[in-house]
């Protein structure tokens, strides 16, 4: 298990000077209150790469720099160390009943991890991922992501409207003259961008072809895509109820492509991906890693207690909506990035203002059971607004939950069809539980710091 320990930004000095700390024991007293590296890792200054620790007024506190400049953070999970010794037992704990689930329902493989405010606090796999059962499940596995790939998508559009290039309530033939759907007699508003991201369009959720069926899953190019649309007719008129959107989120897609004049994957690496790191997400799958870093996919349990081989796929067309692949490290730095920028006011492949406007309802079904915002899933659980997206395509499902006033996110794949979002909530409230729980003995010995595998920190009473 692998603690990583950061929060909310503090204000700090440009000039920091870094001290070696011993890689188990008390902080020396001479050291209180002053700046020191990460123990054995070979970072002997402070740079943009790697995070800085010291120890005062009873917290942990570090810094990195950004743009040139310091930038602090404190900790408030660590107080006397009981707080990160409650994360501790409660990842312990999910880590017992993760496996147990993942083998009590026959699942190969799963991926999870845990974000509190900016940073990846823990991140584990369980399992194996490949036919043979011989290559252990890791944070870094890749699993296909399929529909949180909305999200990017989301994000790639939302650069735009923030450039001017979109408005989201002009009808959707601005940007897409060839996206013009059969005639319908119903009367309805225009189909617009912002009816696509709420999927409240009217759209069919799927364009015209059978992708979903295996054992092929022939998924149509972009051609077919566009040339289908012209046969297809509108579910319901535009703004009347809510209806989930592949083909929709495709053409937030295309749109994207239309107005940057750059080809949709070359769009995210440029302006998403790379600026944020992501190094294990791609626009598509990357067949030659099939098998070896990324998971082979699997069914649904069946009545004698196996699950079907499901083939590799190639998301094609319809690469905007389902086409994404990605690790749960990936997905964990996502969401720590929508906690920095919010906490931050800074803006970072967004302004904060638009990340908030993406995460708010825009559109709320006419039975007020569904809620949506632009891209982002919204809704409530258990007073908490929680925003994200899931993910099911053919041998894999995976989620991303965050609660943006908690600064807490969950991330979790697996390579079979079964149900991530109750693994998700699993370790979210067994995180909640014990960090509610009674405080640990308050004469226990004071505040010391260990390093796991040469580099991680945890703090915690001895």
């Amino acid at each position: 298990m692998s603690i990583y320990l950061e929060g909310p930004r503090a204000p700090v000095t440009d000039e920091v000077t870094a001290f070696d700390l011993p890689v188990t024991g008390e902080i020396p007293s001479e050291l209180e209150g002053r700046w020191l590296r990460n123990g054995p890792n070979p970072h002997g200054t402070v740079d943009s790469a790697h995070h800085h620790w010291f120890l005062g007024d009873g917290m942990v506190h570090g810094v990195r720099l950004r743009g040139g400049r310091a930038e602090g953070y404190r900790n408030r999970w660590v107080r006397g160390g009981r707080l990160a010794a409650a994360l501790g037992e409660a990842m312990r704990a999910a880590e017992l009943w993760i496996d147990g689930q993942r083998r009590y329902r026959r699942i190969p493989a799963i991926s999870a991890a845990l974000v509190r405010g900016d940073t990846t606090v823990w991140a584990k796999g369980f399992g194996t991922t490949d036919r043979a059962g011989r290559i252990p499940a890791t944070p870094d596995t890749i699993y296909s992501i399929c529909s949180i790939s909305k999200l990017f998508t989301a994000v790639e559009l939302m650069q735009q409207w923030e450039r001017g290039t979109v408005a989201l309530d002009a009808p959707i033939e601005r940007y897409l003259p060839w996206a013009r759907l059969a005639d319908d007699p119903r009367d309805s508003v225009p189909i617009t961008l912002r009816g696509l991201l709420t999927h409240s369009a009217g759209l069919p959720r799927e364009a015209d072809f059978p992708y979903w069926t295996g054992p092929d899953f022939a998924f149509p190019s972009q051609a077919q895509v566009r040339v289908a649309i012209r046969e297809q007719t509108p579910l319901y008129p535009a703004s009347t109820t809510w209806q989930y959107s592949n083909l929709g989120l495709t053409l937030v897609g295309e749109t994207v492509e239309a107005v940057s004049g750059t080809p949709y994957a070359e769009y995210v690496d440029a302006n998403i991906l790379g600026p944020l790191g992501l190094d294990d997400t791609r626009a598509g799958i990357p067949a030659q890693l099939y098998g070896q870093q990324m998971a082979v996919g699997w069914g649904a349990l069946e009545a004698n207690g196996t699950r079907p081989e499901v083939g590799l796929f190639d998301p094609a067309g319809i690469t905007p909506a389902a086409g994404f692949t990605a690790s749960v490290a990936d997905l964990a730095k996502f969401a720590s990035w929508t906690f920095r920028v919010a906490s931050s006011g800074e803006e970072e492949v967004l302004r904060p203002s638009t990340l908030r406007e993406m995460q708010r309802v825009h559109y709320i079904s006419p039975d007020w059971e569904t809620s949506w915002g632009l891209g982002f899933s919204v809704r409530q659980e258990g007073g908490t607004t929680v925003v994200g997206h899931g993910g099911a395509c053919p041998g894999y499902r995976s989620v991303l939950m965050l609660a943006p006033s908690e600064g807490m996110g969950v991330a979790v794949a697996m390579n079979a069809m079964d149900d991530p979002g109750g693994i998700a909530r699993g370790i979210a409230a067994l995180v909640k539980a014990r960090g509610e729980a009674a405080p640990f003995d308050p004469d226990a010995p004071p505040l010391g710091i260990r390093f796991i595998d040469g580099s991680l920190i945890v703090v915690c009473r001895e």
